[in-house]
């Protein structure tokens, strides 16, 4: 009998875009065994990158400073407490483990390196929904990895979808 564990990455910038996307995981992906890991990426400020790798975006140039390392306890925390709520709704369920991984860098790269490290079933990355000119002027982190990933299929939930069928 094949292993059903399955691995799927959770994207989250701590949004209620990405809150939507895993409530819609919770909903309608995620069963019995899998594996999941929620990631949030802390985005480094032009200042404290290191100029020899500014365009990979890899936690390893994380600058070492107190105000960066303040901000990723932050991050941990509030991750800690998405996960923590994640576990709680997935109590009554069999064998899912939920663990938690911050990087630094830039979030497209850095959740590409993850996909490559993880060999995830899926990607679940929520979205705001942009298109035209806002898009192109803020970017979007869930089109890029969308755009990027080729070695598993990323799933984009769009928020307001999700909470139009409520």
């Amino acid at each position: 009998m094949p292993d059903s564990t399955r691995t799927i990455l959770l994207a989250t910038d701590m949004s209620l875009h990405s809150s939507v996307a895993i409530d819609w995981a919770v909903e309608h992906l995620i069963r019995d065994g899998d594996h999941l890991v929620l990631l949030h990426t802390v985005q480094e400020t032009p200042l404290n990158v290191d100029p020899d790798f500014s365009d990979i975006g890899m936690s390893a140039v994380c600058a070492d400073t107190e105000a960066m390392q303040e901000i990723i306890e932050s991050a941990r925390a509030s991750l800690q407490a998405t996960a923590s709520d994640l576990r709680a709704r997935l109590a009554k369920r069999s064998d899912i483990h939920v663990a938690t991984e911050i990087l630094c860098g830039a979030p497209g790269p850095s959740i590409l390196a993850k996909v490559q490290e993880h060999s995830p079933a899926m990607v679940v990355v929520g979205t705001h929904g942009r298109t035209g000119l806002t898009s192109l002027l803020m970017g979007s982190v869930s089109s890029y990895v969308h755009e990027q990933c080729k070695s598993c299929p990323v799933i984009l939930v769009r928020s307001q979808m999700m909470m139009d069928s409520r």
